[in-house]
């Protein structure tokens, strides 16, 4: 047992790792000076871990470097108290265990600093959070439920990692106007559990994006506005895996502006197999840039135009190739091709850029 602080007052202790390759480990448990509530602070640009299930009840601060909780094991905590963790810009708060934190994780995290996470399961809870450094998840799994994490970070989620976007309003609104960047690496996923969650900033570089269900059959269980990036000579999807209410609302709500997939690399490959419809009181549309493939496979519900700027757009669903709206698809050619007779999708082709698209492989190339 080590007692933090100073007895008769509510002193913090400074933890200082100064060497940036710098480590180290308590893996003692850290308890108040008494009856008086002692802190930890965190300085230097090294590492400390904190390896023991700590029962001090003062603030924590992280000034510098890598505060790591848990060293791969089940133990490891900051403390008891409800008080804030206060992460400073170029800190990180890391999580190493390999169960789940807590349950909810509701200490309020402010500051300008970020997370990582490594390996188990973090739920972060509460709502008024304004930290604004970013999350990494490298392993396990990290939630955030309604309005715990704040829409000026970014979340990059990789291999092995999950990013969660639980019940409502993750980043705090359901506005599709907010800046959060979201990218999914190869062998990393995006899971939604709820509904009125939007993303206008969403880029998957082989990773997945799995729907579970909006909780209503009037929301959705994700609203995708502005760009969807796919990048690299690989295959990323967006799959819906269950539930009844797991369509992907496009563009924004109360306008007519379309959604634009952009898949970056000729031999990549984007993949939809959710439905798509259009947002509240819209009438969305999809564009298609860059020199990759985009296929739909799912229910198209949605009813603004098709525009094809380069690459392929693919529609593979049988049932609902010819529900598409006559004229709603516009190509754009630097020459103009000829509309077979069998295509399902008649109607004017516009000149400009390299593009095809086929219907259930039926459709036209340059």
């Amino acid at each position: 047992m080590i007692r933090l602080g100073r007895q008769g007052t509510n002193e913090s202790t400074t933890f200082d790792v100064s060497d940036p390759n710098g480590r180290l480990l308590v893996d003692a448990a850290l308890h108040n000076t008494f009856d008086f509530p002692s802190g930890l602070t965190k300085t230097g640009s090294g590492k400390l871990v904190l390896a023991s299930d700590n029962i001090y009840s003062g603030p924590t601060t992280i000034s510098g470097g890598t505060l790591q909780v848990g060293n791969g094991g089940t133990n490891g905590t900051l403390g008891t108290a409800a008080t804030g963790i206060a992460i400073s810009s170029g800190a990180i708060l890391s999580f190493n265990r390999t169960d789940n934190y807590g349950g909810n994780f509701t200490r309020n995290l402010s500051g300008a600093g970020g997370i990582i996470l490594s390996s188990g399961t973090l739920t972060l809870a509460n709502s008024t959070n304004s930290f604004t450094g970013g999350l990494t998840i490298n392993g396990g799994t990290l939630k955030g439920l309604g309005g715990a994490i704040p829409a000026a970070n970014s979340v990059v989620v990789n291999s092995g990692g999950t990013f969660g976007m639980g019940t409502t309003d993750t980043w705090g609104t359901a506005a599709t106007t907010n800046t959060v960047a979201v990218t999914v690496n190869s062998g990393g996923n995006m899971t939604t559990d709820g509904q009125f969650n939007s993303l206008r900033n969403l880029t998957l570089n082989g990773g997945t994006v799995s729907l579970n269900g909006g909780l209503a059959s009037t929301a959705s269980a994700l609203v995708l506005g502005g760009t969807v990036t796919a990048g690299g000579a690989t295959t990323s999807a967006i799959a819906a895996v269950s539930g009844s209410n797991n369509a992907i609302r496009l563009g924004r709500e109360g306008t007519s502006e379309s959604t634009a997939f952009n898949v970056t690399d000729g031999a990549g490959t984007l993949a939809i197999s959710a439905p798509l419809t259009n947002n509240f009181g819209a009438i969305s549309g999809l564009i298609k840039n860059g020199d990759g493939k985009l296929v739909l496979s799912g229910i198209l519900g949605y009813t603004g135009t098709n525009t094809v700027n380069g690459g392929s757009l693919v529609i593979s669903n049988a049932a609902y190739a010819a529900t598409i709206t006559p004229n709603a698809i516009r190509l754009d050619y630097s020459n103009p091709p000829t509309v077979g007779t069998n295509n399902l999708l008649p109607g004017p082709v516009n000149a400009s850029s390299l593009a095809s698209y086929s219907v259930n492989g039926n459709g036209t190339s340059p």
